[in-house]
């Protein structure tokens, strides 16, 4: 595999930010020019970071390049700070706009696809991941923009309930965003936002063709029982969604490499 790290100037974060992408290698005895020259579209994968990483985090702890590579796969990799893919305004802490939430669809995604013309950017060849922080992530895009995911692969994480007491809801940044939004008088708001991916997933349940959905977690996870609870409302809403647990793996990325994988093939199985 090729892989190109960018720095590019974002409209949308109002910063500088760098990007990882894994392209695919003509593989072995395949001539070079007909490789380079055929035309091909290559699936892609939009592969979000966990709190405290950035761009090259899945490839420093996960053996994510080989993978990709046996599977002909292209890879985009964002940064993300701590944003947890949300758009921060000034009034909540940002000295400028970060439109992380914006970033993704509005401003990364055209990008590759005009820079990278192999990369495809039909509905069925583009899919969406993350671990953790990344994981809010890729549930906060798929149930948002169904219409861009063929599917989606969440990780180590919960979707947040917004309708138990503030008290109860988790201090990660979905709910300190959530805490703030209260204290501005805006919580109305806010559950009617594309933050509140508890209640899209009732939407999506009722489109004819949602984006396939995998939930992965180790049984040693720190949100693993909060897991639980979603996995069991999820499947009363009646959308089509596979759940697995891996047994005796926490919250780290020896779960995540021994998992991803798993992913990958999820992506790519015939439908």
């Amino acid at each position: 595999m090729a892989i190109q790290s960018m720095n590019i100037a974002s409209r949308c974060l109002g910063t500088n930010t760098n990007v990882t992408v894994i392209l695919p290698n003509p593989p072995m005895g395949r001539s070079l020019k007909d490789f380079y020259t055929s035309g091909e579209k290559y699936k892609v994968l939009w592969l979000l970071h966990g709190g405290g990483g950035d761009a090259t985090e899945w490839v420093r702890y996960s053996n994510i390049e080989r993978y990709a590579c046996d599977r002909n796969l292209v890879v985009v990799m964002p940064s993300a700070m701590g944003s947890a893919y949300s758009n921060w305004s000034a009034k909540e802490g940002c000295f400028i706009g970060f439109n992380m939430y914006d970033y993704l669809t509005e401003e990364l995604m055209p990008l590759v696809y005009n820079w990278f013309p192999q990369v495809s950017d039909r509905r069925e060849d583009n899919f969406i991941s993350g671990f953790s922080m990344g994981g809010q992530g890729a549930m906060m895009y798929a149930v948002n923009h169904p219409e861009l995911f063929g599917a989606a692969a969440i990780l180590g994480v919960s979707a947040v309930n917004m309708h138990v007491p503030l008290d109860e809801i988790p201090l990660n940044p979905t709910g300190k965003k959530m805490l703030m939004a209260n204290e501005r008088g805006e919580l109305e708001e806010y559950l009617a936002s594309y933050e509140n991916v508890y209640d899209r997933f009732a939407d999506l349940a009722k489109l004819d063709n949602p984006p396939r959905l995998l939930f992965g977690i180790g049984d040693m996870d720190i949100s693993y029982e909060d897991w639980l609870k979603m996995r069991d409302y999820i499947r009363g809403l009646g959308l089509k969604a596979t759940f697995e647990i891996r047994k005796d793996y926490a919250h780290n990325y020896t779960f995540v490499d021994s998992y991803i994988q798993r992913v990958l093939d999820f992506f790519l199985e015939s439908v």
